[in-house]
């Protein structure tokens, strides 16, 4: 299974918004607000990937974003440890564009 481009969108939208709050928290991003007025439900954990992956997989070990995304050490790792929120939350947003062949145009 691929991510649709509107989960893409969304993605790259919250950890963009994230690369700019750094003070703030993934359930902060103003997007789901949106979605919660459209009758949309919040992704598990806030996370679209997360979401995608439960829905389609089950297993976190099937994550199109790579199973290691949340491992220690990794970006999403370190922004959620609150260190170097900025930059890692860049890194997190652009893991997307790296993984082009996942996405459904």
């Amino acid at each position: 299974m691929k991510f649709s481009a509107p989960e893409k969108e969304n993605h790259y939208a919250l950890w963009n918004w994230l690369s700019k709050n750094p003070d703030k928290e993934k359930g902060n991003w103003p997007g789901f607000y949106t979605m919660y007025k459209l009758g949309i439900k919040k992704p598990t954990s806030s996370c679209f990937a997360c979401e995608f992956t439960l829905k389609h997989h089950e297993s976190c070990s099937m994550c199109p974003l790579g199973a290691e995304n949340c491992d220690e050490g990794t970006p999403f790792d370190l922004w959620a440890r609150r260190i170097n929120t900025v930059g890692n939350a860049r890194l997190v947003r652009d893991m997307w564009q790296e993984r082009e062949d996942l996405c459904i145009i």
